[in-house]
């Protein structure tokens, strides 16, 4: 995770170096070491940051549109779309969101890439850790 980003989700929250290393865990020198770009935070760190910054930038996909015409093949697009924006915008690497949700970077490409289609459980596991709908708005949980 880029140090730029954290300090400026740190600076738009007010927060110091010491009452973020305070909510993470670790000391605010530690914080002003991965700022200044000298060491990173281990991954479990990154993904708490992750959270942190998606939920401060309000970042969550909107609900995916209604087309006029539903496929199977357009929901999977939309939904890898979807995926990829998640990903991306809480500042994770493709390996990294595999890691965190449990699933092969090869099957998070798929999904991105509308190749495969998202069984119910990985829908549920991926909305659980991320507290947010990946879902179409006409769908409903089974």
């Amino acid at each position: 995770m880029d140090g730029t980003k954290i300090r400026a989700y740190r600076r738009d929250t007010g927060l110091t170096q010491a009452q973020l290393g305070a909510r993470l865990g670790v000391t605010g020198n530690t914080v002003n070491n991965w700022e200044a770009g000298r060491t990173e935070p281990s991954r479990k760190i990154r993904l708490k940051l992750a959270l942190m910054i998606g939920k401060a930038q309000n970042a969550a996909p909107k609900p995916l549109p209604v087309p006029a015409k539903v496929t199977r093949q357009g929901i999977d697009r939309e939904r890898g779309s979807a995926l990829r924006f998640l990903r991306t915008s809480h500042g994770l690497t493709r390996g990294e969101f595999s890691g965190v949700i449990g699933y092969s970077p090869l099957i998070v490409m798929r999904w991105e890439d509308g190749e495969y289609t998202m069984s119910s459980y990985a829908i549920e596991e991926i909305e659980r850790i991320f507290r947010v709908s990946i879902r179409r708005p006409t769908e409903v949980r089974s």
